[in-house]
């Protein structure tokens, strides 16, 4: 029986398949399925849509072997693109990184950094703009995100190089051996083969534990927990603890504390972190109040009480620390104000000697002023008459008078 199909259900296959022969036939055939069963011979958008699912069923063998000729590298970048994408969506190179990252994959090595432009080149996806990719057929997109996770294709990145199988084996030789050293070296090698091979990294973070490079085991450790969380949990713990110990008995309580806190921010509720951290606080603000550093002390002690809070003697230390540093502020601010008291009354006496020698300096240019008037008045008297001349030197003397009692004034 023969079926009609809405405009709008042909663009909808079109934008599924994109004219691509194989992937057209297989919707055909789920469509066909599912209206012959319906009793219904129109096609519908909504019908196309629904037979999706049954079109990858009938073409599971096609696809899956589609899927198993692109080597590790490329499955992973075109989950990772089918990932980030939606309808007929666009992947930038930032986003696919951005994924990677999360994912804990490094997009380094020619086989993972050379995988796009392969895939281009296959005609799997194409470029719309620099540095971003879009699938040529979203019937292919759809198939590889619901079939395919990324956890799945990054598991499959441990043989994406030969090179770097050869020499994690070779590292693992040496590791059972007890050769640490050439462990560590090989390990190292793997990993610039291919960054995501995620046994070389445990097994570079082990071997760099056993020989007792902490912060470096640590370091690797990280690396590893960030490719299988799983895996590298119990090589993080003993490390970071053991690092911690290591450095709480050099007397680096604040070096310890930050190990610990770096456990506890991944198992928040784990007692025996949460008594540890407790523990250094405590250690560190009594370290602090030895020193009399009170304000550092009671920022410890706060932090212990956050680790234990039902701890009543530390919350009644911390009261006590608070009142304790409340009068020591007092005190400060009494002495502050006396010393700015004492600093006033010097600069008002300094202001008042100013004042007064000032004053003496002008009474005594007065002085000097009427002395010298006395001066060019005897200097003319000889040529007055007589009469005048008595009038004159009376005069003087009271000038005289005058002056010496504000010199005795000034003095």
């Amino acid at each position: 029986e023969r079926l009609e199909y809405e405009p709008e259900a042909v663009e909808s296959i079109l934008d599924l398949t994109a004219g691509h022969p194989y992937f057209t036939q297989l919707m055909g055939y789920a469509i066909y399925d599912a209206l012959s069963h319906d009793g219904r011979t129109v096609v519908t958008p909504k019908d196309v849509e629904d037979a999706i699912e049954r079109a990858w069923e009938l073409g599971m063998g096609g696809l899956a072997w589609f899927w198993d000729e692109f080597p590790p590298a490329e499955r992973f970048v075109l989950s990772a693109i089918a990932h980030v994408t939606d309808n007929g969506g666009v992947a930038h190179l930032s986003r696919i990184r951005q994924v990677l990252r999360e994912h804990g994959v490094r997009l380094q090595g020619i086989e993972l950094s050379s995988a796009p432009a392969v895939l281009t080149e296959w005609g799997i996806i194409y470029q719309p703009e620099r540095d971003a990719y879009r699938f040529v057929v979203e019937f292919l997109r759809r198939w590889v995100c619901s079939k395919h996770s990324l956890a799945e294709a990054k598991r499959e990145l441990e043989i994406v190089s030969p090179r770097a199988i050869s020499l994690y084996e070779a590292a693992r030789s040496a590791h059972v051996e007890g050769d640490l050293a050439t462990a560590v070296d090989d390990y190292r090698r793997a990993l610039a083969a291919n960054p995501n091979h995620t046994r070389a990294q445990l097994g570079l973070a082990q071997a760099l534990y056993e020989q007792g490079c902490l912060p470096e085991a640590i370091e690797a450790y990280e690396r590893a927990y960030d490719l299988d969380k799983a895996s590298a949990w119990d090589g993080v713990l003993a490390a970071r603890q053991d690092y911690a110990a290591q450095l709480k008995a050099q007397g680096n309580l604040a070096g310890a504390i930050e190990q610990y806190q770096r456990i506890w921010e991944r198992v928040p509720e784990d007692p025996e972190i949460m008594a540890e951290l407790h523990s250094l606080w405590r250690q560190q603000g009594e370290t602090y109040l030895a020193n009399n550093q009170v304000e550092s002390a009671l920022t410890a002690f706060q932090e212990a009480l956050q680790f234990d809070p039902g701890n009543q003697t530390l919350a009644e230390q911390i009261t006590n620390l608070r009142e304790r540093l409340r009068q020591s502020q007092d005190a400060r601010l009494q002495r502050e104000l006396v010393r700015r008291g004492v600093l006033e009354r010097k600069l008002a006496e300094e202001r008042r000697a100013r004042e007064q020698a000032e004053s003496r300096a002008q009474r005594a240019f007065q002085v000097a002023l009427a002395v010298a008037g006395v001066a060019a008045v005897i200097s003319l008297i000889s040529t007055l008459p007589v009469i005048m001349r008595v009038v004159v030197a009376a005069a003087m003397i009271a000038a005289v008078i005058v002056a010496h009692r504000w010199q005795d004034e000034l003095m």
